[in-house]
């Protein structure tokens, strides 16, 4: 039996929303919480331990390493003692020790250093390999020191790290089916939708907020986004900077979409959202190399909604385009697209089918989980 630990890490904002919607869970102990969170499936949710686990050679733990609540709950549980000002670490060293993994993943590379990798790997012998992960693209090696595995969804993430000598594996986003079983399907309420992060600073969504602001101006779109206003905030300090810097046009493209975000959706509500959607865009990070492999591929072709993307090298890695997903290299062409399919409905409905049985055929989370499993079995036995 191989034991995994993942300690992963959730937005600091979601922890206050999950218990404003869900107030009787304060009462909940440590196992009743864990798996209210996790039945809300944000990020990867416990997809790792739904997953590797169907091969029972598996055994995984998954934790949230930055929830204060759930984090002193089981220390309070197990009875063990630890520093206010430092439970976090204090109360993850616990739980490694507890549980004895062969394998550590601290996936919550914000808050576990390096620093804090070498002394739980001298304290807990049964250790036998230590992942991290990079899907951002830090271009810090020194942040990973003391791990032996780096995953990323992106391949030249990968290679960043192999030319800085660390083992790494390329794992693209996958899909989780069982998100089907709670679903609503029904007739799409949503034309065009955009559900995700637009943070507006350089490397980041810059491209995309001039997507997003130039389709809003001649197609309906109900957009759900994170980092960005809700509803409009006439002067909002960072408006009056853009103003100062003669930003003239990202102050106008802010300005259009605050006046229409509804503010943002994860997990499940995410998915219904997509689901509910005719079609729903995707534009990647900046700085993406002009590759693809954002977590929306996958997440909006899983629920069957019909996806346009922006166009990038290697997409047909992941979809053919224009026959299981919709690709554009311009705001122009996206537009033109959209209202083409909007007047052809079995084209669309054909092409978002077409990329549904895609995901579920290739790129499922167990598939991912599955060739990961074997790399880990072949390290191990190395």
């Amino acid at each position: 039996m191989i034991r995994i630990l993942k300690a992963s890490p959730y937005y600091e904002s979601y922890f206050h929303d999950f218990f404003r919607n869900h107030p009787e869970a304060e009462s909940f102990n440590y196992n009743q919480l864990i798996t209210s969170i996790f039945n809300e499936a944000i990020g990867w949710s416990n997809f790792w331990k739904i997953n590797l686990e169907k091969d029972s050679k598996f055994e995984v733990i998954e934790i949230i390493s930055n929830s204060y609540k759930l984090q002193t709950l089981w220390a309070k549980e197990n009875s063990i003692s630890y520093k206010e000002d430092n439970w976090l670490e204090d109360i993850l060293e616990a739980q490694v020790q507890y549980y004895n993994p062969d394998i550590f993943f601290p996936h919550d590379y914000v808050n576990i250093n390096s620093k804090l990798i070498y002394k739980i790997r001298q304290k807990v012998k049964s250790i036998k390999l230590v992942i991290s992960y990079d899907g951002f693209g830090l271009g810090d090696s020194k942040r990973f020191n003391g791990s032996d595995l780096i995953i990323s969804c992106a391949q030249f993430i990968c290679d960043f790290y192999s030319k800085n000598g660390y083992k790494t594996w390329y794992m693209p986003f996958g899909f989780e089916p069982g998100i089907l079983d709670r679903l609503v399907i029904q007739s799409p309420k949503h034309e065009v939708s955009f559900c995700g992060s637009v943070i507006v600073r350089e490397q980041f969504h810059n491209q995309r907020l001039r997507l997003l602001s130039e389709i809003s101006s001649v197609i309906p779109l109900t957009l759900w986004a994170s980092n960005l206003p809700k509803y409009w905030q006439p002067w909002k300090l960072d408006q009056l900077r853009r103003l100062k810097r003669g930003k003239f046009q990202e102050f106008i493209d802010v300005y259009r979409l605050a006046s229409i975000n509804l503010g943002s959706k994860s997990g499940i509500n995410m998915y219904q959202a997509l689901a509910d959607s005719r079609f729903t865009l995707n534009q990647h990070i900046d700085v993406s190399y002009n590759v693809a492999g954002n977590s929306r591929l996958t997440e909006a072709t899983g629920v069957g909604t019909c996806l346009i993307t922006d166009h990038k090298d290697n997409i047909s890695e992941f979809f053919e385009p224009d026959i299981e997903i919709i690709t554009f290299k311009s705001a122009d062409e996206a537009r033109d697209k959209l209202k083409y399919l909007s007047n052809n409905e079995s084209e669309r409905k054909k092409i978002a089918e077409a990329g549904q049985k895609r995901t579920l055929k290739e790129h499922t989370f167990y598939l991912r989980m599955k060739d990961l499993s074997d790399e880990i079995t072949r390290i191990l036995n190395t």
